[in-house]
């Protein structure tokens, strides 16, 4: 096992999984946010929310290389074997299994909600889907009304329509 401070390993990994259990957090409550807007509104600002989940997720992976080489150069392995044996070496460092336990725990409500969310995007998917298809199938379609009043003829709302 190569020589590296037990004080600026554990404190530096400490650090490190503090920053990621952080970023974990921030992300599992993004992607919630952004399915409860799926959900009850119409049209969430999806660009932003988009624009953000990428950067918390390149931090979060910038910060795992980070915590995974500092493994490596420590003799240990980013595989749960690994972790396991950096933690029976470090057993005097305070909450360092628990903040592993917390990141992997993170994780995975990450994973889950980010599936669920998936899921949410299909449904609305599929349903605009058929909307549109049922809305643009000529001679089917109801008319719908314009500003002023006026009722639109099936085939001007399915040039509308079309995309």
């Amino acid at each position: 096992m190569p020589v590296v401070s037990v004080n600026s390993f554990s404190a530096t990994l400490d650090l490190l999984l503090m920053e990621e259990l952080q970023l974990s957090e921030q992300l599992l409550q993004l992607i919630t946010q952004e399915k409860n807007l799926l959900e009850f509104l119409p049209e969430p600002d999806a660009d932003a929310s988009i624009m953000l989940k990428t950067s918390l997720l390149h931090r979060l992976e910038d910060l795992s290389n980070k915590r995974s080489h500092l493994m490596l150069n420590a003799g240990f392995d980013n595989t749960p074997e690994g972790v396991k044996e950096c933690l029976t070496v470090y057993a005097h460092v305070p909450g360092l299994a628990q903040k592993f336990r917390h990141l992997a725990e993170a994780a995975r409500k990450c994973y889950s909600a980010n599936q669920l969310l998936g899921q949410v995007l299909n449904r609305k998917t599929g349903f605009f889907s058929r909307l549109l298809h049922q809305l643009a199938s000529a001679g089917q379609a109801p008319g719908l009304y314009q500003a002023n009043g006026q009722k639109d003829a099936p085939s001007t709302l399915h040039r509308r329509l079309s995309i």
